[in-house]
């Protein structure tokens, strides 16, 4: 009888310990999932930025967020980004279409927001035509530029696509995909 309780105590504890973690666990995704939604604050249900007038926000990652290392998730799932400035890119829509936007800067180089980057813009509403003058707000990772927020100036629309630590919002939360 006395070896059926110790059991049953042991038991009961083993399960107490499996649920009380689990809970943590929960709790930690949470607070995981605040930091996330809390660091793309200013990004309305779709994620276009809105000022509080209900105008499309100006600049989210400009002044502040640059000349500071900062880490965040940007591609393939285990590599970090290491972010040393923000940088302001203003150019004109040189090309676009459902796979790719391509921006022409003034130094003669060009910007081209593809694969899932421009999808998940388009997902959010953006929309430019050939012509239209943009800002893109971003850094430089292996020699390639990595757009956080894009700024339509001609038609005043705006969308947000990396949290200030430069990770994808396309990636849902916690992983990373580029």
């Amino acid at each position: 009888m006395i070896k059926k309780i110790v059991l049953g105590v042991l038991f009961v504890g083993l399960i107490s310990v499996l649920v009380i973690g689990a809970i943590n666990r929960t709790m930690a995704k949470d607070r995981q999932s605040e930091d996330v939604l809390g660091q793309s604050e200013g990004v309305d249900h779709q994620g276009v930025v809105e000022d509080q007038d209900g105008s499309p926000a100006a600049q989210q990652f400009g002044e502040g967020s640059g000349g500071k290392d900062q880490s965040g998730g940007s591609g393939g799932g285990t590599s970090q980004a290491v972010i040393h400035e923000w940088l302001e890119l203003q150019g004109e829509v040189e090309s676009m279409d459902e796979a790719a936007l391509t921006v022409a800067l003034p130094d003669e180089k060009e910007v081209i927001l593809d694969a899932r980057e421009w999808q998940f813009a388009q997902e959010q509403g953006f929309s430019a035509q050939v012509g239209d003058q943009v800002i893109l707000y971003g850094f430089y990772q292996e020699g390639d530029f990595k757009p956080g927020q894009l700024d339509d100036l001609t038609n005043g629309m705006s969308v947000i696509l990396r949290n200030s630590d430069g990770k994808p919002l396309w990636s849902g939360g916690g992983k990373s995909g580029d």
